[in-house]
């Protein structure tokens, strides 16, 4: 009986502690209709018309605007400027990626000794995109998890 109580709490605290782990709440970029999943210890910096900008425990997710009449195919080449114009280094190759609403491409980097997640997001129903840079800390093992976990977050409310 003692032994089964032990296990039952033992239980009850781990459940409790990856609850608390993978605690988040919704964050919403009104002007542009768009939701974002954040972790808890996030907060919000900037929320304008062009930028969105968020802060966490060694992440950051930063947001901004442009209108282009793009498709997917010229976001490959649009990312990569924007990765060149910010003078990110080791530039992994380009890669798809779709969330819940918008589809676009990515590419992985360093910039100022943090790993960095640089995506750019087309929105079907309009010239206004965006591109979502996440930044991390290279030497923590699950932040590449979490910052993908927070860019397949990004949808239309």
């Amino acid at each position: 009986m003692k032994n089964s109580f032990y296990a039952l709490c033992i239980m009850l605290i781990s459940v409790s502690i990856s609850f608390s782990l993978e605690a988040q709440q919704t964050w919403d970029w009104d002007t542009y209709e768009v939701s974002i999943d954040l972790p808890d210890d996030f907060k919000v910096v900037k929320n304008t018309e062009n930028e969105f900008d968020a802060v966490g425990d060694g992440m950051e997710i930063f947001m901004f605007i442009f209108e282009s009449d793009i498709t997917l195919d010229e976001m490959k080449d649009a990312t990569l400027e924007v990765a060149d114009e910010m003078r990110l280094e080791e530039v992994d190759s380009v890669e798809a990626i779709s969330t819940r609403g918008f589809k676009g491409k990515y590419v992985a980097g360093y910039l100022e000794g943090d790993a960095v997640l640089l995506c750019g997001l087309i929105n079907p129903k309009n010239i206004t995109n965006f591109f979502v840079l996440v930044t991390f800390g290279d030497d923590d093992d699950v932040a590449e998890e979490d910052a993908f976990k927070i860019l397949k977050s990004i949808r239309k409310h």
